[in-house]
């Protein structure tokens, strides 16, 4: 969330295509967040389970790692659902 602050303050007096874009940044880090808060519980029970079992320090390398490739999945995801439809009425700053 804080780039989406640094990006706001950026966009004070720049064109269109740059508040544009940091409308979009800001719909999609917020969006993502509010995701992600609410599936926090059973996501990190799904990463638990999948995880092996053992050393602490290597179970929870392990447990990082196994949490990654499903987020950047989710927000790619995120990010091709809000691109089509109304993501681009809420990003035309023309009207």
């Amino acid at each position: 969330m804080g780039t989406t602050i640094t990006a706001l303050l950026a966009s004070i007096g720049q064109s269109k295509a740059a508040k544009r874009t940091v409308i979009s940044h800001s719909i999609f880090n917020i969006t993502g967040a509010i995701v992600f808060a609410c599936l926090i519980r059973p996501f990190a029970a799904f990463i638990t389970y999948i995880s092996p079992s053992g050393n602490e320090v290597d179970v929870i390398a392990r447990q990082i790692a196994n949490a990654h490739n499903p987020l950047e999945n989710l927000s790619m995801q995120q990010l091709n659902a809000m691109y089509d439809g109304q993501y681009k009425q809420w990003t035309d700053l023309s009207k």
